[in-house]
């Protein structure tokens, strides 16, 4: 019984066997051959077009004699059978080998939970991740390739998550989105589902914090505001989950909330303000909070040093969640403390932006 290959072309490039034996080729076109050979099998493939392909600076008879010694090679790497010639023409029988990308498509044809999520097992990341060669024709067949397939995978998830949409696990639903978002950052079905999975989860607060963050990052990168499905959803979640009757709604109530933190701590404004300041901040940098009301935390973390760098803190903060780096917090006595400052955005039940809060840990 002939053995079949395996190719694995997403996330790179593999030959293996059934029994995960894996062959490995000493040049990298004579793999990229073989691959091509792979993804068009049942082909027949001319010399011509194969030494255009991956030898298209040299002179003809130089692309025909590298063209033969990558045949040689793959012949002493997988054995005779695998690699089929006639004359000027070259081909791989289908029999021969299973292909990841084409049971990827197989799977996602197929739309049950079960095919599908075989099939984003499947999908480990671009299809020949770091094969170009700096060929023009073999380059552009790859990116042709990458692109098409990252459509199937991406269909499938979209497929898989509508499937879904009654699972009690919320967190598998959540894992499939954000594959989604790998994919496509902008997907709005994905991004809606990823709140919908926190609201499962009981989490709404990751909501908010999750919508604010995606609203940032449209009007940042896009210059436009989340579509109507999105903001409908979000409202949606945010009705269904009505804040607790003691629950902090202005700066002034999260900043007593958060002065209460063991550790040094600032919450300022949407302007990067200082309207909070607990009694470790005072000790720590010897400013009363009288004293350092009102200004930004550059006060402390740069001086006479640009004093946006608190608003370029914020504005990344919002972006990704947080802000976190080590720094040194200079004195009122102009003494240097090295402190881990971390820094959130602080948002309101309805998922308005009010201001941020810094807190940090002495080093």
């Amino acid at each position: 019984m002939i053995r079949q290959l395996r190719l694995t072309t997403f996330g790179g490039l593999r030959f293996h066997y059934d029994d995960d034996v894996e062959i490995r080729l000493s040049t990298r076109k004579t793999a990229a051959l073989v691959a091509y050979l792979c993804m068009n099998t049942g082909r027949r493939i001319s010399r011509e077009f194969l030494c255009g392909l991956l030898w298209g600076e040299k002179t003809e008879a130089q692309a025909r004699h590298s063209l033969s010694q990558a045949l040689s090679e793959a012949r002493k790497g997988f054995g005779d059978d695998l690699i089929r010639a006639d004359g000027d023409v070259v081909w791989i029988d289908a029999s021969q080998v299973w292909v990841d990308a084409f049971e990827l498509t197989r799977l996602t044809i197929d739309k049950t939970i079960a095919s599908l999520d075989r099939a984003e097992s499947l999908y480990r990341g671009d299809f020949l991740a770091f094969s170009e060669l700096s060929q023009e024709h073999f380059d552009e067949w790859i990116l042709g390739e990458r692109e098409r397939l990252r459509q199937v995978a991406q269909r499938g998830l979209a497929t898989a998550l509508v499937l879904r949409a009654g699972d009690t696990d919320p967190q598998r639903r959540l894992n499939i989105a954000r594959t989604i978002l790998a994919l496509d950052p902008y997907d709005e079905d994905a991004h809606c589902a990823v709140m919908q999975a926190y609201a499962a989860q009981g989490n709404s607060s990751l909501v908010i914090q999750y919508y604010q963050r995606l609203k940032e990052t449209l009007r940042h990168e896009l210059g436009v505001t989340p579509a109507s499905k999105t903001v409908e959803t979000f409202e949606a979640i945010i009705k269904r989950s009505p804040p607790l009757p003691h629950q902090p709604r202005t700066l002034a109530q999260y900043a007593f909330v958060l002065e209460q933190l063991p550790h040094p701590v600032v919450v300022t404004d949407t302007q990067s303000r200082i309207v909070g300041w607990n009694a470790l901040s005072e000790q720590t940098s010897g400013y009363s909070k009288a004293e350092i009301s009102g200004r930004t935390p550059a006060a402390v973390l740069a001086p006479n040093a640009d004093s946006t760098q608190a608003n370029s803190i914020l504005r990344h903060a919002v972006q990704w969640g947080r802000w976190s780096r080590k720094v040194d917090v200079v004195g009122k006595d102009g003494q240097q403390t090295c402190q881990h400052r971390i820094v959130a955005p602080l948002f309101t039940p309805e998922g308005d932006l009010i201001g941020a809060f810094g807190h940090g840990i002495i080093l």
